[in-house]
């Protein structure tokens, strides 16, 4: 247990930057602030939840999840965390992808 905390918080931490470029990416698009949040939000519960849920999975690894991800259900309701709707979802993941 002591090491999946270990490499989780170094995880979390490596994953900032991508957070980052993909919040710069976002404010390039002119999106509205919350519009940021809600998009990070989701970015970063994929990255730092979804992928490490039962082990540490770096965001580069877990690319081919997001498959698996979006055959959760609605994904409305996942591990307690309330989420945006499923096609809104994809796009988010998709654009975080691809910056």
């Amino acid at each position: 247990m002591e090491n999946y905390e270990k490499d989780l918080k170094e995880n979390e931490k490596r994953n900032e930057k991508f957070l980052k470029v993909f919040e710069d990416w976002l404010k390039e698009k002119n999106l509205s602030p919350k519009t940021i949040k809600n998009h990070l939000s989701n970015a970063d519960f994929y990255i730092n939840d979804y992928l490490t849920y039962y082990e540490v999975t770096k965001m580069e690894e877990g690319l081919s999840s997001v498959d698996s991800f979006f055959t959760i259900g609605s994904l409305e309701n996942v591990h307690g965390h309330q989420l945006i709707p499923l096609k809104q979802q994809q796009l988010v993941l998709k654009s975080f992808i691809n910056v």
